[in-house]
């Protein structure tokens, strides 16, 4: 079981920057993480990171991944969230899956996430035809 700590994401700018979300909260199956890099507090992005272990036996394990990244814009002399981006992204997996597959999965997502298809479906809202 990894310990919770900082985690570090470079962006996607000209010259990345690096976003820091830090441990807020962990009950032992989901951490809470924090990037307070933003001048308010509703501004601040966040993280949260969840595994569900399957109890029953038909269950499914899942790992779940969700992120709120706010921008802050000054209106009217005051700083302000103007909107908010959301991400989910959930991993269910079989009880006797083996570990190899998960790891096979989660390098395919990532690789999934690069490709040249899917920046522009995400970055430019384009539907593929």
């Amino acid at each position: 079981m990894p310990a919770i700590g900082n985690i570090a994401l470079a962006d996607g700018k000209g010259a990345p920057v690096t976003h820091t979300f830090s441990p807020t909260s962990t009950n032992g199956s989901k951490a809470v993480l924090h990037n307070r890099a933003a001048s308010i507090t509703r501004g601040e992005e966040n993280l949260g990171i969840e595994v569900y272990r399957s109890q029953g036996k038909d269950g499914a394990n899942r790992v779940l991944i969700q992120g709120s990244f706010p921008t802050i814009a000054t209106v009217g002399g005051v700083e302000t969230v103007v909107r908010v981006s959301k991400v989910d992204i959930a991993f269910s997996f079989a009880q006797d899956e083996l570990e190899a597959t998960r790891k096979d999965i989660r390098v395919m997502i990532a690789a999934l996430l690069a490709h040249a298809t899917m920046v522009t479906v995400i970055e430019k809202l384009e539907s593929i035809y």
